[in-house]
């Protein structure tokens, strides 16, 4: 594994430590675990910098970025499949001293990039404090927002299954967009 993004000024040791982090156990019950939200937010306030984190749909780390103290670009996490549907990886990003709330830019990406969500985390004194989500809605330029929630109310199965439908919403909307504009023989 390797830490993408602005790894300038950043000690070596706390690098390693962030890799450490692709061997934390997953669950694919949980949109984020406890576990990784306190380690990204306790890194986010060691470094005062924006920290990505991708997850795949079972919940496995698939990409850890560090950005500067107000963005992080974004590595092309591609997974999309026949190019239907959603990416099948969901970006969860700090923001420090921050607000829960997503940018423009970060429903930007969520609807170009066509990721399952976009959810930023606000972190104040090394503690994650909130946390809003944005999933694709019934097309693929709608952006559902959700939150912002406190840390220990997550509604983890509902955001799950908020991903499930508009995976299927985005696969019907293309497929019917699709269809429609081939003529018949």
């Amino acid at each position: 594994y390797m830490i993408n993004g602005n790894r300038s000024g950043i000690k070596q040791s706390t690098l390693d430590e962030l890799e450490a982090l692709f061997d934390l156990d997953t669950d694919r019950n949980r949109f984020i675990t406890p576990e990784l939200v306190n380690a990204v937010a306790y890194y986010t306030s060691q470094i005062n910098r924006e920290i990505s984190v991708f997850l795949s749909r079972s919940g496995a780390l698939l990409d850890i970025s560090i950005g500067s103290s107000d963005n992080v670009s974004l590595p092309r996490i591609r997974k999309r499949r026949a190019g239907l549907g959603l990416s099948g990886a969901r970006c969860i990003h700090t923001h420090p001293g921050g607000s829960p709330m997503l940018s423009s830019v970060d429903s930007g990406t969520l609807l170009s990039s066509r990721m399952d969500a976009m959810a930023a985390i606000s972190v104040k004194d090394g503690k994650a404090t909130g946390m809003s989500v944005g999933i694709i809605g019934a097309t693929p330029g709608e952006m559902n927002l959700f939150g912002p929630f406190r840390m220990d109310r997550i509604p983890h199965r509902a955001l799950l299954l908020e991903i499930e439908n508009a995976t299927a919403r985005i696969s019907d909307y293309i497929r019917l967009r699709d269809t429609g504009e081939k003529k018949e023989r």
